[in-house]
């Protein structure tokens, strides 16, 4: 009786284990089914905006290409603002000069890349108090490609490029108009360029800007070679050398 009765009690103690680990497992698991549905709903982002909630900036005037539109534009913008940076020397341009890596290029000079892509003369002139806030000595350009490549007519062109020119040729400045470099996109706009090219080196001759044609070395036949450049408009590192050889001499005569 004593044997019978011990082997009742060892079920009814494994009977009593069982029950409290499956009442166990199955608490984990209908919470592992539960708290990933409670967290997706707490991590979830809130929902979108109805769509007449949303404004968007307004487009610019027809004819007019203005940067500011794009969020690039207002990011790089931001950056120079927020963050600004004393240097001697500041290259101003839009995504041929952004491109570069000015400070392998010309080593052992201060500098700043106030590149940025998709930038215009509009955009220029928005942005010229941000290159003035480097306190840079010298000033080397390069504008216009978008502009032209978007149909502008050169002569406005030229007007808002000289007007940013003539914005920062304060009193011990040095400015450098870089030749806005050829394409092979076609004759039409590369006569465009080579137009505005004439203008600005026409209005350097004021003693405002000294007038830099790459061109005359890079672009012999009218137009880039096809191994200069990446896409048409964006040059290819030798190309970045030939003009960063171009523009020593400038940078010296500026005391760079």
């Amino acid at each position: 009786m004593a044997i019978a009765g011990r082997n009742l009690l060892i079920r009814a103690i494994a009977a009593g284990c069982l029950f409290i680990a499956g009442t166990v497992c199955g608490y984990f698991i209908r919470h592992d089914q539960i708290l990933p549905d409670k967290l997706a709903k707490a991590v979830a982002p809130p929902p979108a905006p109805s769509s007449e909630t949303i404004v968007l900036p307004p487009m610019p005037p027809p004819g007019v290409i203005d940067p500011w539109q794009s969020p690039w534009f207002r990011l790089r913008y931001g950056f120079m603002s927020a963050f600004p940076v004393r240097t001697a020397v500041v290259m101003v341009g839009d995504s041929i000069t952004e491109g570069a890596d000015w400070h392998v290029l010309l080593r052992g000079i201060d500098l700043v890349n106030q590149g940025i892509g998709g930038d215009t003369t509009v955009g220029l002139l928005k942005r010229v108090d941000l290159v003035k806030r480097t306190g840079a000595r010298t000033i080397a350009l390069m504008f216009g490609v978008n502009d032209l490549l978007q149909g502008q007519p050169v002569d406005q062109v030229y007007s808002r490029y000289a007007q940013a020119v003539s914005e920062l040729a304060e009193p011990g400045k040095c400015v450098i108009v870089q030749s806005t470099l050829l394409t092979r996109r076609g004759a039409a706009v590369n006569r465009s360029i080579a137009a505005l090219n004439a203008e600005m080196a026409a209005y350097c001759k004021s003693g405002k800007c000294a007038f830099l044609d790459l061109n005359a070395k890079i672009a012999v036949d009218g137009e880039l070679p096809a191994e200069a450049t990446v896409d048409g408009i964006h040059p290819t590192p030798v190309l970045y050398a030939s003009w960063r050889d171009m523009l020593v001499p400038y940078l010296a005569s500026c005391g760079q």
